[in-house]
């Protein structure tokens, strides 16, 4: 059974309530996954991921803006700065990954530079 969590916001911390005990937790660059807390700096692989893709726009010579627009014509839905703050984080879905390869027509995903 997954656990439900309360999240209350005071100030600079996260309580977070499961099974009657609280966790704080320090606000700052974190997000709450379920049942998990995962700081959003530091993530090898989130920077990873955020540099592959920058970079294969790059190749393509295509902005934020551009890519939106790619997006919509295979039918995703999403403006140019929630693609740039979805970028930015590096968090994003393998799923989106795969979306925006496949609308700036990339063929190939280059995983050593």
């Amino acid at each position: 059974m997954t656990p439900s969590f309360d999240v209350h916001l005071p100030s600079n911390m996260i309580h977070i309530c499961h099974g009657g005990r609280y966790v704080r937790v320090p606000y700052d660059d974190i997000f709450v996954l379920r049942d998990a807390v995962m700081p959003l700096h530091d993530d090898p692989w989130a920077e990873k991921a955020k540099r592959l893709l920058r970079a294969e726009m790059a190749r393509n010579g295509v902005t934020y803006e551009e890519l939106a627009i790619r997006l919509a014509a295979i039918g995703i839905a999403d403006n140019s700065p929630n693609l740039r703050n979805k970028v930015s984080r590096g968090t994003f879905t393998a799923a989106f990954l795969l979306q925006c390869m496949k609308a700036l027509g990339s063929r190939n995903l280059r995983l050593e530079s």
